[in-house]
């Protein structure tokens, strides 16, 4: 399934996705991009990230408040999920670079005071809110895997 989406243009997507003017457009499309890239297509991962530009584009709909504000909760859990598909299945991405996507998430420190200020002022009275705040989770411990010396000292004083 996954090849024939390839062959039929799914990379184009993400043209798509900020053409698209309606939140509802926009959820579809990137579930469609998001379900083609996730887990094992590993040549989709390459080629989002090469030819589109893919983490650039996912950070951007991640940080910039001005995109992401117009997003429903559904949307942007679906930013954060294919993010962190990303970042932990980063080891068999690049087979020379098995860092490449940690390496490039934590080289943004707007990517990161971001998830901090996102951790930081989560309500975790709202379950929606809760379940988004995990998966941030998830991304921080892998990236702190990765360099504990620049993720500890940013995001240990939010968790605790």
């Amino acid at each position: 399934m996954q090849e024939f989406a390839s062959r039929s243009g799914i990379i184009n997507l993400v043209s798509r996705f900020s053409r698209e003017e309606t939140v509802q457009g926009k959820d579809a499309i990137f579930g469609s991009l998001a379900t083609w890239i996730k887990a094992d297509n590993f040549d989709g991962k390459r080629r989002f990230i090469n030819e589109q530009q893919g983490l650039e584009f996912l950070k951007s709909l991640f940080c910039d408040t001005t995109v992401n504000e117009s997003f429903n909760m559904r949307l942007k859990k679906k930013v954060i999920i294919l993010i962190n598909d990303l970042v932990t299945n980063d080891d068999g991405i690049y087979a020379k670079n098995p860092n490449f996507v940690r390496q490039t998430m934590c080289a943004d420190q707007e990517f990161l005071n971001h998830i901090k200020n996102l951790v930081e002022g989560a309500d975790l009275t709202n379950m929606q809110e809760l379940q988004y705040r995990d998966s941030l989770l998830r991304i921080i411990f892998r990236l702190h895997q990765y360099k504990p010396d620049i993720l500890g000292p940013l995001l240990v004083p939010v968790l605790y």
